[in-house]
């Protein structure tokens, strides 16, 4: 894996992480970022984070969740969520 794609390439696999799932998607569409974080987890990487699409910050999904210590925690309630697409 090298860390010198051109910034495009890596801005598009963002994107790709970034997309929402809906009720009704397709779970083939969600291939290619399976098959890219495996290769990512293969090649000794703790996990994946992309910008998060319904808002500011970042999701982070890790690949062994007891390689992490919880420093803050809380739950949050989401009282609605509006996907705009054109």
């Amino acid at each position: 894996m090298s860390p010198t794609l051109p910034s495009a390439v890596w801005l598009d696999i963002d994107r790709a992480f970034s997309r929402p799932v809906v009720v009704g998607d397709d779970v083939a569409d969600y291939a290619p970022t399976q098959i890219l974080a495996e290769v990512f987890r293969q090649h000794g990487f703790d996990g994946v984070a992309c910008r998060s699409s319904l808002g500011p910050g970042h999701n982070i999904a890790l690949f062994d969740p007891d390689t992490a210590a919880i420093l803050n925690c809380s739950l949050v309630s989401i009282r609605n969520v509006i996907f705009e697409h054109e």
